[in-house]
Formats: structure tokens, C-alpha cells, sequence
């Protein structure tokens, strides 16, 4: 949540004050994000040494799949909807974690990253 509470920040932001405490959010939350994602898929990694591989191809697809629609956004509405919209991708993908029937444990999170096992394949979220 904190990668929205930051979209949200920025859509808001009207100068540079905001913007900063925006980016500040985005940065504790990717280490606490961030670090946790490859401690789990560290765990995993006797079992499946692709793993770490799949969670960089998952981290560039889900790049790709926000980047190009934030570029049309962009170009049509502003950067405002733009990082709105990001926010609610975020809130989204909030709601599917938590709402989840049958949680990844560390033994199926490598699994579930590749595309073809049903992982989304977003890394940015």
C-alpha cells in the first residue's frame, strides 16, 4: 500500500515539498517490498535455481504491462490520472492479495511468479 499512498501523493503534489515526501514513501516501501520479495525467493532457491531469473522476468513484464498504458494515459490526460491510476492498480492488487484463498508460501512463490502458473507477472505493484 505504501507504492499507492506515494501514486496518490504524487498525483497531489503542486510542488516540490510533496513530490519529496512522495518519493520518500515509494523508497521505504520498496525496501520493505522489495527485500521481504527476495528473501522469500531466496528461500527457494535449492529447489528451483531459476528462480531468481523468473523474478526479474516477471519484474520487466510487469514493467511492460504498466508502461505502455501509462504512456497513452499520459499523452491523453496528464500525469495526475496517470499516477492516480497507478494508485488504484495498487489498491487492486491489494485487495487480490489479501482476499487470496489460498496464500503463496515460501515453498510456492517461485511457482506462482512465471506467467504460466497463473502469477500475475507484475513486479511493480
Amino acid at each position: 500500500m505504501g507504492y499507492g499512498l506515494a501514486c496518490i501523493g504524487f498525483g497531489f503534489a503542486t510542488g516540490f515539498a510533496m513530490a519529496l515526501a512522495a518519493a520518500v514513501v515509494t523508497g521505504i516501501s520498496g525496501a520493505f517490498m522489495w527485500v521481504a520479495i527476495r528473501a522469500i525467493i531466496g528461500e527457494r532457491l535449492e529447489e528451483d535455481s531459476s528462480v531468481f531469473a523468473k523474478l526479474v522476468a516477471a519484474e520487466e513484464t510487469g514493467g511492460w504491462l504498466v508502461l505502455v498504458p501509462a504512456i497513452i494515459v499520459l499523452s491523453a490526460m496528464g500525469y495526475g490520472v496517470v499516477f492516480f491510476a497507478l494508485a488504484a492498480c495498487c489498491l487492486v492488487a491489494a485487495v487480490l492479495l489479501v482476499t487470496q484463498q489460498n496464500p503463496a508460501s515460501s515453498h510456492t512463490i517461485g511457482k506462482d511468479i512465471s506467467l504460466g502458473k497463473g502469477g500475475l507477472g507484475c513486479g511493480r505493484c
